[in-house]
Parts: structure tokens; C-alpha cells; sequence
């Protein structure tokens, strides 16, 4: 995980978790400014975006459309589904 303040993400952004094991029932959280959290299994991952709000829902973490070396979808992070306030 990238350890900086990430700046200027926006909808439609992502980014390749593919070393991240995915499941359904993994979920993103916005529990303190600028730290998103991800709980994959038994793990969680820490990124920091600027300007995430407390409790901000328009995170998310699936199966994307990123591809690797012709694989299936990786697991990727996804930007905001719509403009921050």
C-alpha cells in the first residue's frame, strides 16, 4: 500500500490491489479524515486519500476491469462514484 497522501483522486480513478485477496464479503470504510480503510479477510489496508470524510460511502473495492497479462479481473480500488462536495 502506498504509504503517502494520495492527492486528486476522483471518480473514476483506481487502483491495482491484484496482491490484495478479494471476496465478496470484504468492505471499504472512511472511519477517520483522509484514511481509507479496506478489511479484506482477516486483514485490513490502509490508504490515504485526501479529502475522504468521515463515514464517505463512495469508496469501493471489487473485482475490476484492470487486466494482467491477460488474467481475469483483478481486485481494484475504486475512485469516488460521484464529485466530493
Amino acid at each position: 500500500m502506498p504509504s503517502t497522501v494520495i492527492s486528486g483522486f476522483e471518480v473514476g480513478d483506481s487502483i491495482d490491489l491484484s496482491y490484495v485477496p478479494y471476496s465478496t464479503s470484504d468492505s471499504v470504510s472512511v472511519n477517520a479524515p483522509n484514511l481509507v480503510t479496506i478489511s479484506a479477510g482477516s486483514k485490513t489496508y490502509n490508504l490515504h486519500i485526501a479529502g475522504a470524510t468521515v463515514g464517505e460511502t463512495d469508496f469501493s473495492f471489487g473485482a475490476g476491469s484492470i487486466l494482467t497479462g491477460g488474467a481475469a479481473a483483478q481486485p481494484v480500488f475504486c475512485g469516488r462514484r460521484r464529485a466530493p462536495p
